[in-house]
């Protein structure tokens, strides 16, 4: 097991070297705005071509495709149980007979103290790959997701969610580490300002992250927002919920210990970017009065 971690743990700062290799020079800067609260995003960057990622993330692919050769898990459960440390009392991973029902649509956005919509999940990411919220229907990004046809529960989790409208390098939807967090900046909490921006994501790290034993918690994997700034950043992929009553999408981050955090989800309008936050009343002192939102999905079935 400990001969696979290492393993793995050597391909992931590989991966992460090529295409989250920081810049010559990059002045760790945040905005200030006209209102007098700070701006989640960085400035004074070199920005670059999110188009220009392609061969990076074609090598974490090739990774990821390696490593589910050989570990063919029916489920991260199944997974968990397979690289138990007692390999004879490990459950053998067997194939699910299941078939999928794909979901396809587009996200809306309500504010969730005034019940006020706002619009939508926006298809163009911002030159900094983060997605924010257009009010026309037909600029929303489209999204799918699979759930198991035979399943019939109250909320799915662990959603993996591809988008098919824009940043064809980045086609996973995740959530990014803030550029200004600070602490343990991967982790979201109560007292803390930090945050995860809503962008693309190259890869399901499910895989890769089980097998350095952190099965959900951030790390540095190919994202736009790397992409476009050089400045490496944690992201978590399979972090969504999906309730089939009522559409509505949840968040759920994990802490670098593996720890659930409070999860909130914010429209920080200055930016016009989606976040999550820990603790909305102190993300509100230091970035603005911004709306909590909630997302629901307008969908249909398409296979």
């Amino acid at each position: 097991m400990f001969y696979y971690k290492a393993i793995v743990t050597f391909l992931l700062a590989s991966v992460a070297a090529l295409v989250q290799a920081a810049p010559e020079s990059s002045t760790k800067t945040v905005l200030a705005r006209d209102d007098g609260y700070a701006s989640i995003n960085p400035v004074g960057l070199t920005l670059r071509s999110l188009d220009a990622r392609a061969p990076a993330a074609s090598l974490a692919s090739q990774t990821r495709s390696a490593l589910r050769a050989d570990y063919p898990f029916a489920s991260r459960q199944d997974a968990r149980r397979t690289l138990s440390p007692f390999p004879l009392l490990a459950a053998r991973a067997v194939p699910s007979t299941c078939a999928t029902t794909i979901l396809s649509g587009i996200v809306g956005l309500t504010n969730s103290d005034t019940g006020a919509a706002l619009g939508y999940i926006e298809a163009s990411a911002n030159t900094l790959g983060e997605y924010g919220v257009t009010s026309d229907l037909s600029s929303a990004l489209r999204i799918s997701f699979g759930t198991p046809a035979c399943a019939s529960v109250a909320s799915y989790s662990e959603l993996q969610i591809t988008t098919s409208n824009d940043l064809a390098s980045f086609t996973q939807l995740g959530f990014i580490t803030g550029f200004s967090n600070t602490g343990t900046s991967y982790n979201l909490d109560s007292g803390l300002d930090n945050y995860a921006y809503l962008g693309g994501v190259t890869e399901d790290v499910s895989v890769l992250v089980i097998l350095t034993l952190v099965p959900q918690s951030a790390v540095d994997l190919p994202n736009s927002f790397s992409a476009a700034t050089s400045i490496p950043e944690g992201v978590e992929s399979a972090v969504r919920t999906w309730n089939p009553s009522t559409n509505a999408l949840g968040v759920q981050w994990i802490n670098s210990e593996g720890s659930v955090a409070p999860t909130y989800l914010m429209w920080a309008s200055g930016d016009n970017v989606v976040v999550i936050t820990g603790d909305v009343s102190v993300f509100r002192s230091t970035f603005g009065n911004d709306a909590r939102v909630s997302l629901t999905l307008v969908t249909e079935v398409v296979s």
